[in-house]
């Protein structure tokens, strides 16, 4: 009796350890082959996460009539997800995935998806072949719902071998990371992604707190418009990772809604075009792209109405195809304007460059051409942080630049403000003199004589005549001539009343006077269309001819203008340099002329320019060509004159 016993227990201890040497081999193989079938996913070790990807049985749902009992009795066929990344992008399909897992751990296992947009998760659990448990989740469902405070969606599977059913419908985009693990491994996930985004948020807010500060000391609006860009990012940022529903109004689920969202995305590229605008100057760069910013812009508006409107699809289509070809649109115009001589669109280029780059990765991420990791998936978030920075360094050096033209503008008041000193003490003694002399009638009549004068005379060719009662003829030995010309006078003039001719040639020849008093030029007469100035006389000036030339580009741009505005002129303009004979000629109505070669041969360097061209003699090349950049011509014949070396003023240096 004793003996069978012992037997007994001998066989029973004999197959204990049978059993657990075949359930270790077992075990080693899950461990070195993780997946006996395709929709099985093996936990064992609950340090770990899983990626839940290839090999989940998928199926779409166009028509919305599925039920899980229809997938459960195995009539609903499903595909194999051989794709990596589970990415639907924008569809109203209701998404159904399936899979299995085996978990050889005794830890409760947790599913979490990495997109908190996802409006209705249904998970269905499913232990030997029963249904235990239906849970529902994500954005569109209060927080309190939610089995783990977290802005992740986070559902529990059990601590056994359940097969799982999930199905999804949302109005945004359909990717899907998914992850499977314990609550210790993936809190640690989470805990490393909430430090992340808090970081790139903490960073982002310190950017707008920093530029906001800038504007208040310089009152650049500049400054705000980009707060205002970085503000919208941030927010994006804020909303797309679920953030917004764990960190502001959990008990305010009005608040969570996708609409929201989309605002949020459409307000920061629009905000993006708006600054760029500024920043890039594009009013007076490039004016016509004003209606590509309106097109995007309304573009951009147009999703946000659609979403709200409850037509998802072609507002999310919409909103993702404006807002990225607004990234590509804002880089290209960036290098562009940096080619064209805007030096402060260096760092924009670069700041702009890094956050499309950081888009692409993040697409190719979602579309499996790139493999997730902590880098790729959060490339975005890098990306707009790294565009921040580098954008505060582009409007950095915009301060220097501003501190540039401040202190030349102080010089250039400080000037004026001193010769309007020497003027008013001039008129000061000057009219104490007249005061001891005749009555206050007779100084007021005198005052308005000498204003007229002035006007029709330089300062000192008027003090002289005052004086001695006239002037004499001066040879100055060096001096530049400019002459404009209207291109096509008198056709146009046949096509115009006298009053509208008369009133457009009054709109130049005034602003030309502005140009020409504030440029240091002497205005000497007009014939005509015909406009001449000087600049080197009556007093001398050893920078006549980079002045002269100055002017005339001041002048053509004025014309461009105003041609574009509706202005019926266009312009031509010649400049020489030489020596010349200045007095005044006659007895009534007596003006201040010029003559010699010097004259003729300016009148011939303007006969011979081209529409909106500055046409230069030798003479005047040899004096500004360290400082412009010219374009030589060649010998031109001009009339009475033979052939002259031309060159065309193309820009400063």
């Amino acid at each position: 009796m004793l003996t069978h016993i012992g037997q007994k227990s001998f066989c029973i201890e004999i197959s204990m350890r049978v059993e657990k040497l075949f359930t270790l081999i077992l075990l080693n193989l899950f461990i070195l082959f993780p997946v006996f079938s395709n929709d099985t996913f093996y936990y064992t070790n609950i340090e770990s996460v899983i990626k839940i990807d290839n090999g989940v049985q998928v199926f779409r749902d166009s028509k919305h009539q599925l039920q899980i009992a229809d997938f459960i009795s195995g009539s609903i066929p499903m595909a194999e997800n051989a794709d990596g990344v589970l990415n639907f992008e924008n569809t109203a399909d209701h998404i159904w995935l399936k899979f299995a897992v085996k978990n050889t751990t005794s830890e409760s296992i947790f599913l979490q998806f990495g997109n908190s947009e996802l409006e209705n998760v249904t998970c269905y659990v499913l232990e030997n072949g029963k249904l235990v448990s239906i849970q529902q989740s994500g954005s569109k469902h209060p927080y309190h719902t939610r089995y783990l405070n977290s802005n992740k969606i986070s559902l529990p599977l059990g601590s056994h071998n359940p097969t799982v059913f999930i199905k999804i419908n949302s109005g945004s985009v359909m990717y899907m990371p998914l992850l499977l693990g314990s609550l210790k491994s993936l809190s640690g996930i989470n805990h490393k992604e909430d430090l992340f985004n808090g970081s790139m948020i903490g960073i982002m807010l310190v950017l707008i707190f920093y530029n906001f500060f800038l504007f208040l000391a310089i009152r650049d609006r500049l400054y705000l418009k980009y707060c205002l860009y970085l503000f919208c990012s941030t927010a994006m940022m804020f909303f797309l990772e679920g953030l917004h529903f764990d960190l502001l109004w959990r008990n305010h689920h009005g608040f969570n809604n996708s609409h929201l969202v989309k605002i949020i995305i459409a307000g920061t590229a629009a905000s993006g075009i708006w600054f760029s605008y500024s920043f890039l100057n594009m009013r007076i760069n490039a004016p016509k792209l004003k209606w590509v910013n309106l097109f995007l812009i309304l573009a951009l508006t147009s999703s946000v109405i659609l979403d709200i409107l409850h037509i998802k699809i072609l507002a999310n289509k919409l909103l993702q195809t404006s807002s990225g070809i607004t990234s590509f649109y804002l880089l290209i115009t960036g290098i562009v304007m940096f080619y064209k001589g805007l030096k402060e669109a260096k760092f924009y280029i670069l700041s702009w460059g890094v956050l499309v780059s950081g888009a692409l990765v993040y697409v190719f991420t979602l579309n499996g051409l790139i493999e997730i990791n902590f880098i790729t998936i959060n490339s975005f978030q890098i990306a707009s942080v790294s565009e921040g920075v580098l954008l505060s360094f582009a409007l950095a050096d915009r301060i220097n630049t501003y501190i540039r033209e401040k202190h030349i503008a102080q010089n250039m008041a400080i000037a004026e403000a001193q010769k309007n000193e020497r003027l008013i003490m001039e008129q000061n003694v000057e009219l104490e003199r007249k005061v001891e002399e005749r009555t206050a009638d007779l100084k007021a009549e005198k005052k308005k004589s000498d204003d007229l004068l002035l006007n029709i005379l330089p300062s000192e060719i008027a003090e002289e005549l005052k004086a001695k009662g006239e002037s004499e003829a001066r040879q100055f030995e060096i001096v530049s001539v400019l002459f404009t010309d209207f291109v096509n006078f008198t056709g146009i003039g046949e096509t115009l009343s006298p009053t509208e001719l008369v009133k457009e040639i009054n709109v130049c020849f005034k602003a030309f006077d502005e140009i020409i008093g504030r440029t240091g030029l002497e205005k000497i007469k007009t014939i005509g269309d015909a406009y001449m100035a000087v600049c080197g006389m009556p007093v001398e000036d050893k920078e006549h001819a980079q002045k002269v030339t100055r002017a005339a580009f001041e002048i053509c741009n004025f014309i461009e203008q105003y041609h574009k505005e509706g202005g019926s002129f266009e312009i031509r303009i010649g400049i020489n340099s030489g020596p010349v004979v200045a007095g005044i000629v006659g007895l009534k109505k007596f003006a201040y002329d010029i003559w010699g070669d010097t004259v003729n041969t300016a009148a011939r360097m303007e006969q011979n320019s081209e529409k909106g061209k500055i046409n230069i003699s030798s003479a005047t090349y040899e004096l500004i060509k360290k400082e412009f950049k010219c374009k030589y011509r060649g010998k031109i014949n001009a009339k009475n004159k033979g052939e002259i070396e031309m060159y065309f003023v193309e820009g400063e240096y």
